[in-house]
């Protein structure tokens, strides 16, 4: 596997870390989480096929609990693999731990594609 993401992807995942995605650090590298709710299957599905090299497997169909709400929450998800790439995202997004937006913002958010999907996971029509 080339170690570097290409441009569409980049573009693609910034938007996604900017939205719901989150950046898990495991034990020697971080990967990506992707969840979002039934009614957006579809995109969903077009995240997995644009970046269908970097995923350990298909999306699925979870169910979680909510303690807090007492709620099951039924969502489509899938994970990437864990590599280093997802491991400097990770620093940057993540610097002490909790994600933030950071101050080279406006050198990473070029792309109208990842201000699409932006929007997408965190916006409304």
């Amino acid at each position: 596997m080339v170690n570097h993401l290409s441009q569409r992807e980049k573009n693609i995942i910034m938007g996604m870390i900017l939205g719901d995605a989150h950046v898990r650090q495991l034990k020697k590298e971080a990967r990506i989480e992707v969840a979002h709710s039934t009614s957006q299957k579809n995109y969903v599905l077009w995240k997995y096929e644009n970046l269908k090299r970097w995923v350990i497997s298909e999306p699925c169909l979870i169910k979680t609990y909510d303690a807090r709400f007492d709620k099951t929450y039924t969502q489509w998800r899938f994970r990437t693999k864990s590599h280093e790439v997802f491991s400097s995202l990770r620093k940057l997004f993540y610097p002490k731990g909790k994600k933030i937006i950071p101050k080279e913002i406006v050198n990473i958010l070029k792309s109208p594609l990842s201000l699409a999907v932006w929007y997408m996971d965190d916006g409304t029509f």
